[in-house]
């Protein structure tokens, strides 16, 4: 058979599996696998993914709740790596059409947490695999290396789980394997192959003053009312530096913002109402874009925290707790990839989906910096309220990422 006939199997047998594809996503979004959460807060989904890859012969691995499925000779080399990751952000409690964990169809769209970010990656990469090992074991195509299906976790945390895996070798890094993160966009159903990524550091800012009873504020220090100071510098350096550096690459569509953005997600202080509250704590996300030296400006940001607290006398401090670096590819490195990539896109589209850039950060990052040529692709979309509520994604959306999953890794492997 030629590719383009190849290609045309595959894209077949993936639809002739619909329901059990759309089955297994609706059933990975009925587990709560909220982080941080309960020690077993995995348990039952990674259990869940480790039968259901047993069930279709794979080789099944669990470490620390990750779920790694392999077909092919142990041995056998490239390694063409799929990844999608099991975790999700709290449920929130703003739902109106549907719950958070039910998983439910309405108008050809999955809702709940996690059915976009990121089981869908899951769901991506198992049914991947299980239709290429049924057609290779069918002797309908031939492979020549080894596939391997990565269901992970923490990556809302900073994805420490993949970074643990690759350095004890279960990933194995090496520039002849590949990998397709289900951590990528959609728009329209149009989903561009992502290289390039923004970096982005995770911080905490705290402040200290001193309680007393709020009927005599002149007592106390309002540590709340510093912090404000502070967000409002925050939102100085947005409007005043940020919104005017731009970045020459090309965003993925539905994705468009091409400036850096400083976001403050969470905030804490005070006793009760009438206290002065002595302690105030906010959680901040900087998304730089690639251009940027991203340890510069977290030192820069810092700086302006602590030239602000020292004018206005206010007992602040500005910790770091992740910096995730940017990726821009390599193409020279990636060349066999992205010519994989391309035949997808072209075959899927009747027209090659250019490479481009997406804003949020993602455990990516850890794959390339183990030197793993790394691709991302996906079905979610933030225009489908990833970490909101009616979080959901399309099928036919689901359907186009598992056919881009199977056919590149075909493409990538069919000559070894």
């Amino acid at each position: 058979m030629s590719d383009t006939e190849i290609y045309d199997l595959i894209s077949k047998t993936i639809d002739e599996n619909k329901d059990g594809l759309v089955g297994f996503l609706q059933n990975l979004v009925r587990f709560n696998s909220v982080t941080p959460g309960p020690e077993d807060r995995y348990e039952k989904i990674s259990d869940y993914i480790k039968t259901e890859m047993e069930k279709i012969g794979l080789r099944v691995l669990c470490k620390e709740k990750n779920v790694i499925g392999e077909y092919g000779p142990p041995d056998a080399t490239p390694v063409f790596i799929f990844n999608g990751h099991m975790d999700t952000v709290e449920l929130g409690d703003d739902w109106t059409v549907s719950k958070p964990l039910s998983g439910e169809i309405i108008n050809n769209r999955i809702y709940g947490r996690g059915a976009g970010d990121n089981k869908s990656g899951i769901a991506h990469s198992v049914y991947a695999v299980k239709i290429l090992k049924e057609l290779e074991e069918s002797k309908q195509i031939k492979l020549n290396g080894k596939i391997m299906a990565t269901a992970t976790n923490e990556e809302e945390l900073g994805g420490a789980p993949v970074e643990w895996l690759i350095k004890e070798k279960i990933i194995p890094a090496s520039a002849e394997n590949a990998c397709i993160l289900g951590d990528g966009l959609s728009h329209n159903q149009v989903i561009h192959p992502c290289g390039i990524v923004n970096g982005c550091i995770y911080g905490l800012i705290s402040v200290t003053g001193r309680s007393c009873h709020a009927d005599w504020p002149q007592y106390g220090d309002n540590a709340i009312f510093a912090m404000n100071k502070i967000i409002n510098l925050l939102h100085k350096i947005q409007e005043e530096k940020f919104n005017k550096i731009k970045t020459k690459y090309l965003a993925h569509p539905g994705d468009d913002r091409d400036h850096p953005y400083i976001h403050v997600g969470q905030i804490e202080g005070g006793l009760r109402f009438n206290i002065v509250p002595s302690d105030c704590h906010a959680m901040i996300t900087i998304n730089t874009i690639p251009e940027q030296n991203i340890e510069q400006v977290a030192k820069e940001i810092e700086g302006e925290i602590m030239n602000l607290a020292k004018k206005e006398n206010l007992s602040a401090k500005f910790d770091i707790f992740e910096i995730k670096m940017p990726v821009i590819y390599d193409e020279k490195t990636y060349e066999k990839l992205i010519s994989s990539v391309n035949r997808a896109t072209g075959y899927m589209y009747g027209e090659v989906k250019d490479i481009r850039r997406m804003a949020g950060a993602s455990d990516i990052t850890h794959f390339v910096n183990a030197g793993i040529p790394s691709i991302l692709m996906g079905a979610q979309s933030p225009a489908d309220f990833i970490h909101g509520a009616n979080e959901s994604v399309s099928i036919e959306s689901l359907l186009i990422g598992t056919k881009l999953f199977a056919i590149t890794a075909f493409d990538f492997l069919k000559h070894g």
